[in-house]
């Protein structure tokens, strides 16, 4: 093999580069998700009146607020190293 970045990262391991696109990608599909989820619960009680829409709402709107929260931690995390973490930001992310 030649190619020496595939050596360095195994066989079948996507660079960090690249992971860390696919995980923003994800992480951007979630909060889209959980922002329909919300809004359309939040029109179906409107419309209805249903205390158990109400309580489904507040349920997706936590799960929005956790989507933005891992969509913050995930960009910090991907940053690379600088002077005060010398081993980059990847702790952020857990």
């Amino acid at each position: 093999m030649t190619d020496t970045n595939k050596e360095a990262h195994g066989p079948g391991r996507t660079e960090p580069k690249q992971a860390a696109k696919i995980t923003r990608a994800i992480t951007w599909v979630s909060v889209m998700v959980a922002l329909v989820l919300m809004v359309s619960k939040l029109l179906a009680f409107i419309i209805t009146g249903s205390v158990a829409l109400l309580a489904s709402f507040a349920d997706s709107a936590l799960d929005f607020f956790a989507s933005i929260t891992a969509f913050f931690a995930v960009r910090y995390a991907a940053e690379p190293a600088d002077e005060e973490h010398r081993f980059g930001h990847g702790k952020a992310e857990t």
